[in-house]
């Protein structure tokens, strides 16, 4: 899970590259990735169980 988490991360420019001037701009970015990753998949799961 981690491997795969990390690789999804690395696909993502801004977010594999510190181009923030603040570390907590780079953090809220990480996040909001996370959040949508999961959200991604809640949605497909949901999908799945209606099927």
């Amino acid at each position: 899970m981690i491997e795969r988490t990390n690789g999804w991360i690395n696909h993502r420019r801004r977010i594999d590259r510190y181009y923030e001037t603040t570390l907590t701009a780079h953090e809220g970015f990480l996040y909001l990735s996370q959040i949508a990753l999961l959200l991604r998949q809640l949605d497909r799961s949901q999908l799945f169980d209606t099927l």
